[in-house]
């Protein structure tokens, strides 16, 4: 993402566990296409499988946007692979 982003700035890693998984996220800011946009990616270690769930927004919208997709994120469930 550091070769889209432009002016790019990141938090470190926060690690967390999300619904029972070593999980971390990190935001990140920048510009795209001109535009500023704020990033909040969460990266989680399944069972057998890495997910990566990448939300963003405008960075006006940062403030307003992200506690929505915190909760969602945090909604995350894996499900069984087809015919377990």
């Amino acid at each position: 993402m550091r070769d889209v982003v432009l002016n790019s700035a990141e938090s470190e890693l926060l690690p967390l566990k999300i619904s029972g998984f070593t999980s971390f996220r990190q935001e990140l800011e920048g510009i795209v296409d001109g535009i500023p946009i704020a990033y909040l990616n969460t990266f989680i270690e399944g069972e057998d499988h890495f997910h990566q769930v990448l939300t963003w927004t405008t960075r006006d919208r940062k403030d307003r946007e992200f506690p929505l997709f915190r909760a969602t994120v945090e909604s995350f469930r894996e499900l069984p692979e087809p015919g377990e």
